[in-house]
């Protein structure tokens, strides 16, 4: 099985992923700053649309 097709096929699993890891992100940012402000923690579900993205460019 290449990348590829793993990414394809478990896509929901990222873009859900990609959330929870923003809610831990923000949650544990406040914590430590303080107060709360969004800084690049709110890139993080970029990366499973970056990912989509790449499987949708180079599908075969």
């Amino acid at each position: 099985m290449t990348i590829k097709k793993f990414m394809k096929r478990n896509i929901k699993m990222l873009y859900v992923l990609g959330s929870i890891a923003t809610l831990v992100g923000i949650k544990t940012a406040y914590e430590w700053r303080g107060y709360l402000a969004f800084g690049g923690e709110i890139l993080i579900p970029l990366i499973p649309v970056m990912i989509h993205m790449w499987v949708k460019v180079y599908e075969d």
